[in-house]
């Protein structure tokens, strides 16, 4: 399945008329979250694309929040990796997969194969069933090879329909960071999408696509930009992530 088939699915996902609903994240994280509301909020890759990071004793949360639709579905459907290196340089020996529409591509072809949904003209189009499909995929931590399946208990995919955001939530242990030793105060973390080349549909191929906004000089520039590999790097102190919701 090529990704010109995974677009069209895509899309007959996005229209299908789903009862699906924004669940609420397990109990793992959902304690998670209530036992840490502080965060420390990082600008990344794109304007409105942020970076939240919490931690307690023994997880680290990172929360990923995309507002541009774009970037949204260009993050959808290639590949993307989370990246943590202790040291404050760009190694990769800790990582998180996330799913991806080329992860699901199955589901996706079952949906192709039921045939194309009506939808009414000027309709929102409905995401949840492929974040569904994604969550229940679930993320891959990696820590130096070893590879550890991030389930729905620290796994989790939210639409955000107030504010146009999708927001992914990923929970993983610090104790292979914590004892990295080139561990320093100032970590670095990273997002890293390639973009399979290999894999578009011909770039004339209006059918398969949404509807684009007028070119205006801004809009090409994204254009141009989610059509390349993203490679985005932040810092931040972890001494300062551990204390943030430490009571005084």
């Amino acid at each position: 399945m090529n990704l010109k088939q995974i677009i069209l699915s895509i899309f007959l996902l996005l229209s299908a008329n789903s009862h699906s609903q924004c669940t609420e994240p397990a109990d793992s994280l959902s304690m998670f979250l209530n036992s840490n509301p502080e965060a420390l909020c990082i600008n990344a890759i794109h304007e409105g694309c942020k970076i939240y990071l919490s931690a307690d004793e023994t997880d680290m949360l990172i929360s990923f929040a995309i507002a541009n639709p774009q970037l949204q579905m260009r993050l959808l459907m290639m590949p993307t990796e989370i990246l943590i290196d202790p040291s404050g340089k760009k190694r990769k020996h800790y990582s998180i997969q996330l799913p991806s529409a080329l992860s699901v591509k199955d589901q996706l072809n079952d949906m192709e194969h039921a045939g194309p949904m009506e939808m009414d003209e000027g309709a929102r189009p409905d995401i949840m069933p492929l974040l569904d499909a994604l969550k229940s995929h679930g993320a891959v931590y990696s820590v130096r090879g070893q590879k550890h399946l991030l389930g729905f208990q620290r796994f989790h995919i939210e639409l955000d329909y107030e504010n146009e955001l999708i927001v992914f939530y990923m929970l993983i242990p610090k104790s292979h960071l914590m004892a990295d030793k080139r561990m320093k105060d100032t970590w670095s973390i990273g997002i890293c999408s390639k973009n399979e080349r290999g894999t578009q549909p011909p770039p004339h191929n209006d059918e398969m696509m949404p509807m684009q906004p007028p070119m205006h000089e801004e809009n090409i520039e994204l254009r141009d930009f989610l059509q390349g590999d993203i490679h985005s790097w932040v810092k931040f102190s972890i001494d300062e992530l551990n204390n943030l919701n430490l009571e005084e």
